[in-house]
């Protein structure tokens, strides 16, 4: 009973903290979307998107695909932090590894292939909302399905799970490594934020090539994952598959720093509820 409470709980407080960090990096998040599919010449620069879609949109525009994003972002951010601690409480009872960093490691992995491959449509919904000024609701999105097949929301879903394992691994383990050391000496919800972000930095930086081509295999009218591959070498070289890293940077520092520290918060209030 207890460890069903105890599931219940990181369901509920992975999913606020999710949805209040998200929210909060919207503006980013689009303005990264329209950098990383954009065409080969377009003006990419932050200031120009940001103006563009100003101009064109107005503030709510800053926040087109929020609400399809939430809708994502909730239950993956509940199923992250959810199957973290479900497949760590595995890996320990079986003792298929010993040393809890790398529990950490497999346990944070595979919570984050789950939620994604869970996820997986609302997050091409989401992105192609973002990138696209000619999808502008549902229905719009409903009669691109209807032409290109359900299959169409898993596009660039291989890719993504090869991202995603080892950004989950990286930025859960570090977290936590972070927090076992404990080398900050203030208060417990300002290191939170503080490791968190460290933790976003060095994962995303391993883990950005795979969303890029994520991102860009979800809005391609089927080419393969190879071709879009080639093109992003042919284009921009090595640097194709890096482009858009210095605006996510300013997006991972608040969203995963506050995603921990607001899960950690929550989580923490809601178990000493639940022990009165």
């Amino acid at each position: 009973m207890g460890s069903q409470i105890n599931d219940f709980i990181n369901l509920i407080s992975g999913g606020l903290a999710g949805a209040i960090a998200g929210t909060f990096v919207a503006p980013i998040e689009r303005v990264i979307v329209l950098k990383q599919t954009a065409l080969k010449n377009a003006h990419t620069s932050f200031y120009y998107n940001l103006k563009n879609i100003y101009q064109q949109e107005n503030i709510r525009g800053f926040f087109k695909g929020n609400l399809v994003n939430m809708v994502r972002v909730i239950p993956f951010t509940s199923l992250e932090f959810y199957y973290f601690e479900k497949y760590r409480r595995i890996i320990q009872h079986h003792k298929i590894v010993d040393a809890a960093w790398s529990t950490n490691v497999l346990a944070s992995s595979f919570a984050g292939m789950t939620a994604l491959t869970l996820t997986y449509p609302l997050d091409t919904i989401r992105t192609l909302f973002s990138a696209s000024n000619k999808l502008n609701n549902l229905v719009d999105i409903q009669n691109k399905i209807q032409q290109e097949g359900i299959k169409s929301l898993y596009r660039g879903l291989p890719v993504g799970v090869l991202g995603v394992m080892p950004y989950t691994a990286i930025k859960f383990s570090t977290f936590e490594y972070f927090r076992f050391l404990n080398f900050l000496k203030w208060n417990e919800n300002i290191n939170n934020l503080i490791y968190g972000a460290m933790s976003g930095i060095i994962a995303v930086t391993v883990g950005y090539p795979f969303n890029l081509l994520r991102k860009k295999s979800q809005i391609s009218q089927g080419e393969s994952l190879t071709t879009i591959i080639k093109e992003t070498y042919k284009n921009s070289n090595i640097r194709g598959f890096y482009y858009g890293l210095s605006l996510v940077y300013l997006k991972i520092v608040p969203y995963v720093s506050f995603t921990f520290a607001i899960n950690n918060y929550i989580k923490k209030g809601l178990l000493k509820k639940n022990e009165k």
